[in-house]
């Protein structure tokens, strides 16, 4: 494995990807949530306009970072095989796990940019509103740690995408990646049907093991959501970032060395 190799593929990656209609048109939609976000808020009531202005704010940030990793992830990869370009970097002294990569890490930086673009955009307009103070305290340092846990998931997301991108083409990568996310993101209903004391999953049997089997290989993306904190100005423990962090970088690992053999598996001819 060569760094300098994997760089150089996330270098390209970063750059085809900002070029990318798609990605642009994700730009453009997440300003145009926050600017609905500012404009809705001119039209509550006093007491209500922090609130809408986080609430939009952090649906638009979160939201289009996952798609902008999904998406990213789905069409980039496959573009390598369809466009035949990947024939010009397999016979170079380029091993295959080094373009997944390489594509990982370049699709992540290119999030880091976004998430940063849009959060910063989302904290001008709070600032103008003055919507930055909750009952008394500053949500500035909530917020910081709120796009920190998007990026989290974004990345998680991406190496999912990345992981049946490599398997299938778009289409069905696609499907597949999005059915996973909306499943990681209502999953925590499964883990408190678990944790009842009523229901059929509350009952040892087969449909219990089955149950907790789903719930080790799909990732809770609610640990990643703490829109209800920043709202409420509540504080959310660094110790809980780190343990999301560790969590995220746990199943990421995991779905990139998936990607990384089944990549390696792949006919191309």
């Amino acid at each position: 494995m060569n760094a300098g190799r994997i760089f150089a593929v996330a270098s390209n990656t970063r750059k085809e990807a900002f070029r990318n209609r798609a990605f642009l048109a994700l730009l453009i939609l997440g300003m145009a949530l926050i600017g609905t976000g500012w404009a809705l808020s001119n039209l509550a009531v006093t007491s209500q306009k922090a609130r809408v202005l986080l609430d939009f704010g952090y649906f638009a940030v979160g939201l289009l970072a996952s798609i902008a990793g999904i998406l990213m992830g789905v069409i980039l990869l496959y573009k390598e095989l369809d466009r035949k370009t990947i024939f010009t970097l397999l016979p170079k002294p380029v091993w295959r796990h080094e373009i997944v990569l390489g594509k990982f890490l370049g699709l992540l930086t290119l999030i880091i940019g976004l998430v940063v673009f849009l959060g910063g955009a989302w904290v001008l307009m709070l600032a103008m509103q003055d919507a930055l103070v909750v009952a008394g305290v500053s949500v500035l340092p909530q917020l910081m740690k709120a796009l920190v846990l998007v990026i989290l998931e974004a990345m998680l997301m991406t190496s999912v995408a990345l992981l049946f991108s490599a398997w299938t083409r778009p289409f069905l990568s696609g499907l597949f990646t999005i059915g996973y996310f909306v499943m990681g993101r209502t999953i925590f209903l499964l883990h408190e049907h678990l944790s009842g004391r009523k229901g059929a999953l509350a009952e040892p049997g087969p449909l219990r093991d089955l149950a907790q089997g789903v719930t080790k290989i799909i990732p809770d993306l609610s640990a990643f959501n703490v829109s209800q904190e920043v709202v409420l100005g509540i504080h959310v423990p660094v110790d809980y970032v780190g343990a999301s962090a560790i969590y995220a970088l746990s199943f990421t690992a995991v779905f990139l060395v998936c990607a990384i053999v089944l990549f390696a598996r792949r006919d191309f001819v």
